[in-house]
This record gives C-alpha cells, sequence and structure tokens, in this order.
C-alpha cells in the first residue's frame, strides 16, 4: 500500500530557464480559467483591435506606400499586400508566445544571446527615428497647404517659419490627450477609433469616386 501511495506522488515540477541566464528563470503557475465568450462582450474585444489597427496606420502607409505607388504603378502593391500577411503571422506567433510564458514578446527576444542589455541598445538604435518628430513635420506641409493656399516652399523664410510652427504645435498637441484624458487607454482607444474612422472612410470615398477600373486592374 505505502509502495502504490509513493508511487502516485506528483512529480516535483521544473522551471526551465529557456535562453540566457542574464535574465530570470519562468516561474510556474495554475492557468485561471478560460473565459466564456458571449456575444454581448463582442465590444469589448472590438477596443483592442481597434488600437493596434489604427496604431499600424502610420508613415509607411501614407508616405512611403503613396510615393512607391506615384513612381512605380500600382502594380507594386502586391507588397503590400505580403506585408500585411507576414504582420498578421508576427503577431498571432508573438501572442501565443505570451499566453504560453505570460511576459511580454520584448521580454522574451532579451532572453535571446548575448545578453538583455545588448538588444536594449540595438532597439534603441533601430527605433531611434520614431523618437524624432519627423512624422509631424511631414503633417505640417499638408496644413501648411491649407492655410497657405499652395504648397509651401521651405526655401522661402515666411514658409520655413511657418513649417516649424506647426511642426512644433503638432508634436505637442499629441501629448495632450494622454495628460488630460483620464485613463491613458481611454484617451487611445478613442483617438485611435476617430483615426481609424477617418483614415478608411477617406480611402474609401477616394478608391470609389476617383479610381477607375483600369487603377483596379493594374493593381490586380
Amino acid at each position: 500500500m505505502a509502495e502504490n501511495t509513493a508511487s502516485a506522488a506528483p512529480e516535483e515540477t521544473y522551471s526551465p530557464q529557456p535562453g540566457t541566464a542574464y535574465m530570470p528563470a519562468w516561474t510556474v503557475g495554475e492557468l485561471p480559467e478560460a473565459p466564456k465568450f458571449h456575444w454581448s462582450q463582442l465590444a469589448l474585444m472590438v477596443g483592442p483591435g481597434l488600437v493596434m489597427g489604427a496604431s499600424a496606420i502610420g508613415g509607411g502607409e501614407w508616405l512611403t506606400g503613396p510615393l512607391v505607388t506615384a513612381r512605380y504603378g500600382g502594380a507594386l502593391l502586391w507588397l503590400a499586400t505580403l506585408s500585411i500577411l507576414f504582420q498578421v503571422i508576427y503577431n498571432v506567433e508573438i501572442s501565443r508566445y505570451t499566453l504560453y510564458s505570460g511576459e511580454p514578446i520584448f521580454t522574451g527576444k532579451f532572453r535571446i544571446a548575448p545578453n538583455p542589455m545588448f538588444w536594449v541598445l540595438l532597439y534603441l538604435i533601430l527605433d531611434f527615428g520614431s523618437i524624432l518628430p519627423y512624422l509631424a513635420s511631414n503633417a505640417a506641409i499638408p496644413l501648411a497647404a491649407i492655410i497657405r493656399g499652395h504648397i509651401p516652399d521651405p526655401s522661402l523664410e515666411a514658409d520655413a517659419v511657418l513649417l516649424k510652427i506647426l511642426s512644433c504645435g503638432i508634436f505637442v498637441s499629441v501629448f495632450i490627450p494622454l495628460c488630460m484624458g483620464g485613463r491613458v487607454y481611454n484617451s487611445i482607444k478613442i483617438i485611435m477609433t476617430f483615426k481609424l474612422v477617418v483614415v478608411l472612410g477617406f480611402l474609401t470615398l477616394l478608391a470609389v469616386c476617383f479610381s477607375t477600373r483600369d487603377t483596379w486592374t493594374e493593381i490586380g
């Protein structure tokens, strides 16, 4: 009887140490019960999707994409399809990693050799451009065009001063909703919802009213 009891004893749980030893080992915990989905909770799931979807629309979509299309034609838009496909695969996989390990994907990336500080410095270098307000400077050009009635010329002193003022104003205005909007997530969700509706609505209007069958044939 004692032997059967000893053989039925649970084995000791082993906590693995993935990646570099500079990062702490994983701990073992009990997973909570999976929440039950109801259609009445659909709005709760839309919120994070709106934030992620709107935040994915940036300078690459508004600047690089139109520039490449204007220079080389719509036939190269198949690259956009591949980009969207790869982003979906990447996001699904990092979501699985977070569900499995309970830690963000960047923490998982820091586990890769040689050490976390190497990757921190590398990501700071790669993301340095996102810190600079170049997108605010680009957004100031069409705003100045609306004010002046023509595309501004930075070589002219009056236009250069106006562009600097508008660039600084746009860059500072980004932080106003985060400082005065209560919970940061709610403020971001409202802004991203407005952005997504405006962007998709504007692009839909352009696609329906200002495109031809030849354009869609070239894209396809």
